[in-house]
C-alpha cells in the first residue's frame, strides 16, 4: 500500500486519478514527528537497511542519488514501553 501502490497505479496506464493521503503533516520526513513529550517518533516505516533493492530501484528510476538523499548507515534500536526490543 502507500507510496508504492500509488506509484504502480500511475505507471498502470489506467484511466484514473491517484490520490496519495497521509496521516502526518509532512510524509516527506523532512519535518520531525515528534511524541508528547518531544522525542521523535517514526509512526510508519522505521527505515531502510543496506541492501534493500525496492528503495535501491526507486532511487534509480527517479535518478536520485542515494547518498544525496539517505543518510549514513546507523545502528537501529527498537524500543517498546517495555524497554529495548532489538
Amino acid at each position: 500500500g502507500g507510496w508504492g501502490a500509488a506509484k504502480a497505479l500511475c505507471e498502470s496506464g489506467l484511466n484514473a486519478e491517484v490520490t496519495l493521503i497521509d496521516a502526518l503533516p509532512d510524509p516527506t520526513g523532512k519535518t520531525p514527528y515528534l511524541s508528547k513529550s518531544g522525542k521523535p517518533v517514526e509512526a510508519g516505516t522505521r527505515g531502510f537497511w543496506k541492501d534493500y533493492p525496492n528503495i535501491n530501484a526507486l532511487c534509480s528510476q527517479l535518478n536520485l542519488l542515494e547518498d544525496e538523499v539517505f543518510t549514513k548507515f546507523t545502528n537501529s534500536s527498537f524500543y517498546s514501553p517495555d524497554g529495548l526490543e532489538a
